[in-house]
């Protein structure tokens, strides 16, 4: 499994404006050229260039599952229609903004926050054909943001305590631990891509922080 740095438009916060599925990923349009290419090279995935709801920030308007993807309230019939187009099933959340913050999936089990109602759940659940489960990392609603994972292991939140890393251990049914990203962010899922090919990373993420990252998802 490959590593590497990169930072998109100047920032190492990558994770907010790339939408991240099994074989596919949906990047904005401000990407360049050699950003796009190391994104291909490291996760080996088809990059398809668009900006959800006509917003840079894919990786918090939307969360793929598979040839499946959740979107924000502030998503279109327009966004419906492109995603219809390139084979991806396409669900808005009427009354849910920043639903990449709360969904976390490795493409086969799925956590969401239990910001969602009853009735969401139940949408998101019939949408996806799995039977989600809710989650919440101490006081953190925001699970999508503070937990990356793949077949290998997991990464979250610091404020994640030994009984939440066993339960994630267990949904996931694999090893994981508690790590930042970009010198100290603990919302990692702001700054990491990771799949079951590669892993990026932030450019501001330091010596010490990528040990701790290889070390969790090191095949």
């Amino acid at each position: 499994m490959e590593l590497a740095k990169l930072d998109i438009n100047n920032t190492p916060h990558i994770g907010i404006y790339i939408a991240l599925g099994k074989n596919k990923a949906i990047i904005p349009e401000l990407v360049s050229h050699n950003e796009l290419k190391v994104i291909k090279d490291i996760l080996d995935v088809e990059c398809i260039t668009y900006n959800v709801a006509e917003s840079n920030m894919n990786g918090i308007l939307s969360r793929m599952y598979n040839n499946k993807i959740i979107l924000s309230k502030t998503s279109t019939e327009r966004d419906i229609d492109f995603f219809k187009s390139i084979g991806v099933d396409a669900l808005v959340l009427d009354s849910y903004f920043a639903v990449g913050n709360l969904i976390a999936t490795n493409q086969k089990e799925v956590l969401i926050s239990k910001e969602f109602d009853a009735k969401v759940t139940k949408k998101i659940n019939d949408f996806l054909g799995v039977e989600t489960e809710k989650f919440a990392i101490g006081d953190l609603k925001a699970i999508g943001s503070s937990i990356v994972v793949n077949k290998n292991g997991f990464a979250v939140n610091p404020v994640a305590e030994t009984k939440d890393i066993k339960k994630l251990e267990k949904v996931f049914g694999v090893k994981g631990n508690i790590a930042t990203i970009n010198y100290g962010d603990t919302f990692i899922a702001n700054g990491m891509l990771v799949n079951d090919n590669g892993i990026l990373i932030g450019k501001k993420t330091t010596g010490y922080e990528l040990i701790r990252i290889d070390d969790i998802f090191h095949d």
